[in-house]
């Protein structure tokens, strides 16, 4: 399948002054001004935040009650008709015609679309062979697992080689084997074929590992952006350090020392800053109490931390 990416030095969406308020009153998204980078990007947030919202009005499904979004340089709203061609959709949930095949439901989808039927069956070929369903894409879709509707889902998104993929959560409900091959397919259309790509999920080790950039949604407000490396940058590092037996006395001793120092259940000392000055006088104080180390090493909390600071940090101050 031939990709592309739309180069371009203007944001891949630009959000101004969004707000979605339902007809029965809810608020569901309150002036938000943003904009999200080419490359992949993550939308994340908690349940009810506004996720499903803010990417409904994306792809022009929900029309916003005030505010613009901009896709590629165009409204989304008005030029709904033209984007659709350079968006691809990958639902959370979907809907299916269980009697037919894979294939079938592909190439009707794909025609609805517009493309002509001769393209259309190969691009759903080899969309099929993409997402390794391949033969496996014939039956009916009735007798898929639920990590084949997934890929199903994927290949829906690819077909017509749209310039931004739009993925909401991609690897919900897949066993450890399927998760990772979801994941592997993602990472190759965005280093391999350069899409563009919008994810949303709940699943932060996904994020780490398959985007570039983050945008934390927290009722109805965006409460935090940017680059991954930059917001993981602000995420306080921390020393583990082993030792042998004589856990507690080195722990009192790090203390005295004036370092924050701590101890785990299992056994493990944390020291709650890093430098090199400190993990220096964590070896000095080693060397004066005589406690050999089994190990020093230098970590740092992951996104899941970050991201759940974040959101006890805005709600207190908020």
């Amino acid at each position: 399948m031939t990709m592309s990416l739309l180069e371009s030095s203007m944001a891949m969406i630009e959000i101004e002054n969004l707000r979605m308020i339902y007809p029965n009153g809810f608020i569901a998204l309150k002036d938000i001004t943003t904009s999200i980078p080419h490359g992949s990007v993550a939308l994340v947030g908690p349940n009810g935040a506004g996720k499903s919202t803010l990417l409904k009005i994306i792809m022009a499904i929900l029309k916003p009650t005030e505010g613009t979004v901009r896709i590629f340089g165009k409204d989304s709203w008005m030029g709904r008709n033209h984007l659709r061609m350079k968006i691809g959709y990958m639902p959370e949930g979907g809907s299916f015609y269980p009697e037919m095949s894979g294939y079938d439901f592909l190439l009707l989808m794909t025609r609805a679309l517009g493309i002509p039927a001769d393209l259309a069956h190969h691009r759903v070929f080899d969309a099929l062979q993409y997402v390794k369903l391949g033969e496996v894409g014939y039956r009916k879709i009735k007798e898929f697992s639920q990590g084949m509707i997934q890929k199903l889902k994927l290949a829906l998104a690819i077909v017509h080689d749209p310039d931004l993929l739009i993925l909401d959560e991609p690897t919900a409900g897949l066993d450890p084997a399927a998760r990772m091959e979801m994941l592997a397919l993602i990472k190759d259309l965005i280093n391999r074929h350069q899409k563009n790509m919008l994810i949303s999920t709940h699943l932060l080790p996904d994020v780490e590992e398959i985007c570039t950039h983050l945008i934390t949604i927290n009722e109805g407000r965006i409460v935090n952006s940017g680059k991954i490396d930059e917001i993981l940058g602000d995420v306080e590092s921390f020393y583990r350090v082993g030792v042998k037996n004589r856990e507690k006395e080195f722990l009192v001793a790090l203390q005295n020392n004036g370092l924050p120092a701590s101890l785990l259940p299992g056994g493990e000392i944390i020291v709650h800053r890093s430098s090199a000055e400190i993990s220096n006088k964590i070896f000095q104080v080693a060397h004066e109490h005589q406690v050999p180390l089994r190990y020093l090493t230098l970590d740092r909390k992951h996104l899941q931390e970050a991201f759940s600071e974040l959101l006890i940090h805005k709600t207190k101050i908020s």
